[in-house]
């Protein structure tokens, strides 16, 4: 009778918790925003006319150009209802790519601070240009992405580099391998923790 409470413990209840646990982090109920900075980048622009004209006309001063690019993605699954993208600085330009409905806020009076993205749907990636002509730090122009439900989290991305297919199997093999090796250690354990259970459970008291 010990045999089988014990073999219950150690092979339904333990791995059912795990198995319980995993499943409560990954189910997602309901939407799920993330966003990151795609990309940053830094322009000038100078004047191009033949040394003649710009002394004629006077020569432009030089124009500086800072694109800000962000990614907006709701992992959950369900939509995200009015994402609201806040900025502490208004863009001189800004772009939407896919292109969905959209509206500033506030609509009434300066400074125009919100871009409010209709809806998200699950899954569905959308990715945000600004144009700026002064200095933005990429990192801190953005007060929050957030939509009716959730609110948004940053991710940090990092550039990884793409390795041929051959050694991605190599690698997956290794890992099964490695999976196939933690069983056989579990699998040997098994007695002695068995024994020493049953050593704990029969110990007098």
């Amino acid at each position: 009778m010990i045999d089988q409470i014990i073999q219950v413990i150690l092979t339904v209840l333990i791995p059912g918790i795990i198995l319980a646990y995993l499943k409560q982090k990954m189910d997602i109920h309901g939407p799920k925003l993330v966003y990151y900075i795609n990309a940053a980048n830094w322009f000038t622009g100078i004047d191009t006319r033949p040394l003649e004209q710009q002394r004629a006309n006077q020569a432009l001063p030089p124009l500086n150009i800072h694109a800000i690019t962000i990614a907006i993605k709701n992992n959950g699954n369900q939509v995200a209802k009015n994402v609201d993208i806040s900025l502490f600085q208004w863009p001189n330009h800004f772009q939407v790519v896919p292109y969905i409905s959209y509206e500033i806020l506030p609509l009434d009076q300066e400074p125009k601070r919100i871009i409010r993205l209709k809806s998200l749907n699950p899954g569905e990636t959308v990715w945000v240009s600004f144009l700026f002509t002064s200095i933005v730090n990429e990192n801190t122009f953005i007060e929050y992405v957030r939509s009716e439900e959730v609110v948004g989290m940053r991710t940090n991305m990092i550039l990884n580099q793409v390795f041929p297919i051959h050694l991605t199997w190599l690698v997956a093999i290794l890992m099964i391998l490695g999976l196939v090796f933690i069983g056989f250690i579990i699998w040997w354990f098994y007695p002695p923790a068995v024994f020493f259970i049953k050593a704990l459970i029969s110990f007098p008291r």
